[in-house]
């Protein structure tokens, strides 16, 4: 290393060192002009605002004077109203700033067009001004001569990988940024104060730069070509959470500009009672992880936070806990404006301190750990989760953790609501999936105020009287009573709501599921384990695979059927087409030693007698399928000889799981019988955990022909979930209860009396009877 060099980098040690001390809020701001200067000056001087604000945030960036009011000089504007006696000096010559700066400097680093992350990852490892290669023979070539900064770094030429190598000891294992070389100074200033490595590559070298980060720590910037998947699911594969931050202005001054966060507005009040005949909407706006949005125009812009319809009505958004280190003067600003609204306006996380998909991480723990505590930083206590997959197992960590009280979460797909709804407790924690979404090209006003609208009112018994309704932010339509804005259109809606749907905040409507949690039980509440039962939710990696679900993947043995559905509630199905193949669910976490509710339905096409699949309930001792973790399994093999060909049939079965399992999958498969050709078609797949003794409808402990008299004289009837002969809690007494009842024959609970075990005539007998019945019914 030059001498050069070792010289900048004594002088960038001694900035950071200076920098972490932690000093006052600068009495003057020196603000940098950049309306009507060259891209490589607002280059330059992002790497002189960042090299500056390792000791003291004082120079800042912004157009004066922008119109709509919005961004750098906005925040600029909050942060004089919050530190009473500061000034702001504007200057737009980049040579004030070398000349007063000149002796904080350590050099410059030289680049070109195509070398400019190079050139930010240098300037902040070491100190130094980047200066385009355009600029040395002009009047900035001549001030860094008088300045008597010299050449430190030559990057032209030069790979990022050569940057990295060379001076990976300097970079920030917490924080790395990726970002396009088009964009000239937009988050370059904090890369610069924070010492950050900044890439654009994708494929292996990105995976390289991204592996040797501090697992659950920040990416900051975007995916490579735009690519939002690229940017979530590699960031997720490193363990590392992602902030969208390509068009962060001057970060570098407000994210080190102190601020006093006050709590968070509209806290729902404990006391509030459940309206028992009402329907609870929150309407969320997404997108609060994009945290260049709510630091340009979401704060003043009149199609989201600054619109005039804020505080009519009750009202959530989603929003990321990193504000609080970007630019805490902002998040200081949404605060104090929301608190002062007649209706509540509420935050709740997006995603976590930064946005990933769980279901991705190897370190769910680690993730959980930096989330909370960043929600703790903000006072967030709900949190909206996005993923490709339905991940259960990611979503009960964090509904585990008492500091946070519900659990929202959004599907990749659908407008982020293809899981339709679905509602299931943790514990006491509800975690509930968006049930509709106001998404141009999905929904209309008109359409979403028809099914709220028409939507059940038994809040305090039926788990389908509550909606999240995703706001998508970039809707503008028109159409279907749309009136262009995502603002203008929820206010259309709320005002042409029936007086029987309320709505509340995010915050509000988990607050009710909490308090009624002991009767929402059954209708409208799921407790199947298995995420993406029905195939419905699309990987996005592969639109024409389900995710949350392993499959053979030899040339048509295994596909994804559309407009198959076995109850009509959903339009896909999971097909077997030749020997040797099969279908695994994604791992569930299971209690040792309890029973399950193992059902599917499914049907036959073209299978010859004697040939089939096998269905099994198999668990384990660790998460992921292993074979050297395998506990036991549940196993049936179904004929087609004993099915009607074309018809959907259903299957039930009781099990059990041993005594050292701690999770479980199901697997349906053609490896262990023979299948000769046609096609098994699977939808509709539960493993429930059950409470008492399946099938024991008169409570007696026993498993018995009493049981079946229960459940023949309430026969299609609607009951309380859970109640009478409703064996599958699904508020009806109907034919799959018979099945629950049958596959539980001669079941006790462990203080029952003993009682003979069922023979076939008893059986026999039973079945008669049950077929007669159908038929009666069916007329």
């Amino acid at each position: 290393m030059n001498l050069t060099v070792q010289k900048a980098l004594a002088v960038a040690v001694s900035l950071v060192a200076s920098g972490n001390a932690g000093a006052e809020n600068p009495s003057r701001i020196y603000a940098y002009d950049m309306s009507g200067s060259s891209s490589t000056s607002r280059a330059l001087m992002a790497s002189l605002t960042g090299i500056v604000a390792k000791s003291s945030p004082e120079v800042h960036m912004a157009f004066r004077g922008s119109a709509p009011s919005g961004g750098a000089a906005f925040w600029l504007d909050r942060y004089i109203e919050d530190n009473p006696g500061a000034t702001v000096e504007w200057q737009s010559n980049p040579l004030w700033f070398i000349n007063r700066y000149k002796g904080q400097l350590s050099g410059y680093v030289l680049y070109d067009a195509s070398t400019i992350n190079q050139a930010t990852s240098v300037s902040g490892a070491l100190g130094v001004l980047m200066v385009d290669q355009s600029q040395l023979a002009g009047p900035i070539g001549a001030a860094l001569t008088q300045a008597g900064l010299n050449l430190v770094e030559d990057v032209r030429g030069k790979s990022s990988d050569w940057v990295y190598d060379t001076y990976s000891q300097h970079f920030n294992r917490d924080l790395i940024y990726r970002q396009q070389p088009n964009k000239e100074f937009q988050l370059r200033s904090h890369a610069v104060l924070n010492a950050g490595f900044v890439f654009d590559e994708t494929g292996a070298t990105r995976d390289r730069f991204l592996a040797g980060q501090n697992d659950h720590s920040l990416v900051l910037g975007w995916g490579h070509q735009n690519d939002e998947g690229e940017f979530f699911a590699s960031a997720s594969a490193n363990n590392l959470m992602t902030v969208p931050a390509d068009h962060l202005q001057s970060a570098a001054s407000t994210s080190r500009w102190e601020a006093a966060i006050p709590p968070r507005p509209a806290k729902a009040d404990p006391q509030t009672p459940t309206n028992p005949n009402a329907h609870y909407v929150a309407f969320v706006m997404s997108d609060g992880d994009n945290a260049q949005w709510l630091t340009n125009d979401f704060a003043t812009g009149d199609r989201w936070f600054g619109s005039p319809h804020r505080g009519d009505f009750p009202m959530t958004f989603d929003l990321t806990p990193a504000l609080a280190d970007v630019n805490p003067t902002a998040l200081k600003h949404l605060y104090d404006e929301a608190a002062g609204d007649e209706a509540a306006t509420s935050f709740v996380t997006a995603g976590g301190y930064g946005i990933n998909y769980p279901s991705g991480l190897s370190d769910v723990a680690g993730f959980v750990e930096a989330t909370v505590a960043s929600m703790q930083r903000v006072d967030h206590n709900i949190i909206s989760v996005l993923d490709v997959a339905y991940d259960r197992a990611a979503l009960n960590a964090l509904a585990d953790r008492p500091e946070i009280d519900g659990v929202m979460f959004k599907t990749n797909s659908g407008g982020y609501a293809d899981n339709n709804g679905d509602l299931y407790f943790r514990g006491d924690t509800p975690v509930m999936s968006v049930r509709h979404t106001l998404w141009d090209g999905i929904t209309t006003p008109n359409s979403l105020l028809n099914s709220l609208n028409n939507a059940p009112r038994q809040a305090t018994t039926n788990g389908a009287s509550y909606s999240i309704v995703n706001v998508h932010p970039w809707s503008s339509s028109a159409a279907g009573g749309g009136l262009g804005d995502p603002m203008s259109n929820v206010d259309y809606i709320v005002k042409n709501l029936d007086p029987g749907v309320q709505v509340v905040t995010l915050d509000e409507l988990f607050l009710h599921l909490r308090k009624n949690r002991a009767t929402l039980v059954g209708q409208g509440v799921s407790d199947n384990l298995i995420g993406n039962p029905d195939f419905e939710l699309l990987d996005p990696a592969d639109p024409s695979r389900p995710s949350a679900w392993s499959y053979a993947t030899g040339a048509g043995v295994t596909e994804l059927l559309s407009s198959m559905d076995s109850d009509g509630v959903g339009s896909r199905a999971a097909a077997i087409n030749a020997a040797s193949a099969d279908w695994r669910s994604n791992s569930v976490e299971v209690e040792p030693a309890a029973d399950f509710l193992f059902t599917f339905d499914f049907k036959f096409v073209g299978v010859v007698d004697g040939d089939g699949f096998r269905a099994d309930a198999r668990f384990f001792t660790a998460a992921g399928g292993e074979a050297a973790a395998f506990a036991g399994e549940s196993v049936a093999f179904l004929d087609a000889a004993d099915y009607a060909d074309g018809e959907w049939h259903t299957y039930v079965i009781n099990t059990q799981s041993p005594p050292n399992a701690g999770f479980a999958d199901v697997r349906f498969s053609t490896y262990f019988g023979p299948f000769g050709g046609g096609q098994v078609i699977i939808d509709n797949v539960n493993l429930r955990p059950l409470v008492g003794v399946s099938g024991d409808y008169n409570g007696d402990g026993v498993v018995d022909a009493a049981d079946y008299t229960v459940w023949r004289d309430a026969l299609g009837r609607k009951v309380s979930p859970g109640a009478s002969a409703d064996g599958d809690r699904n508020g009806r007494v109907e034919q799959e209860d018979y099945e629950v009842w049958r596959a539980a024959y001669g079941s006790r609970s462990t203080d029952a009396a003993s009682v003979p075990e069922p023979n076939a005539l008893t059986l026999a007998t039973i079945q008669i009877v049950y077929n007669a019945l159908r038929c009666l019914r069916a007329r």
